[in-house]
């Protein structure tokens, strides 16, 4: 039962996701207010090269929840229960869905995507991304409250 708490709050995600998707309207927004963007905007444009390290390192933390609780979770299993070879293909899957997007977008913005047509593609798919993230997440939660993950 090591992976419950964890399913649990995957399956609280997903049924989220979902819902603000198919009712229309964001429930719970893990989105920065728009009311603060202008004094973020304001803090970034002051900010020297200590303050952004420090930045980044309270951001890396905040996110590593977000970000790192799947690799972390191989990790455990590498450590618990898994060998080395059982593991990696997990390491590769998971490198693969976190760094894959993060190259085709590196691609498209060196081939001459604008930034202005980017962000129109991202607020045009935004709700079939979270509907598809959510139904994934769903399944994943379901894998693992089973033990096949």
């Amino acid at each position: 039962m090591q992976g419950l708490p964890g399913a649990l709050q995957q399956q609280i995600d997903a049924a989220i996701d979902i819902a603000e998707v198919l009712l229309r309207r964001e429930i719970f927004t893990l989105a920065i207010p728009v009311s603060k963007k202008a004094a973020i905007d304001e803090y970034v444009k002051r900010a020297s090269v200590p303050s952004a390290i420090i930045l980044g390192a309270v951001v890396s933390m905040v996110e590593l929840p977000c970000t790192g609780g799947v690799y972390l979770a191989i990790l455990g299993l590498l450590g618990d229960r898994m060998t080395l070879a059982e593991g990696i293909p997990y390491l590769l899957l998971y490198n693969l869905i976190f760094v894959l997007p993060l190259i085709l977008i590196l691609l498209v913005v060196y081939w001459g995507g604008t930034p202005e047509r980017m962000e129109a593609y991202r607020a045009g798919s935004r709700r079939r991304v979270r509907l598809l993230i959510g139904i994934v997440m769903v399944a994943l939660g379901v894998a693992m409250l089973a033990g096949v993950v």
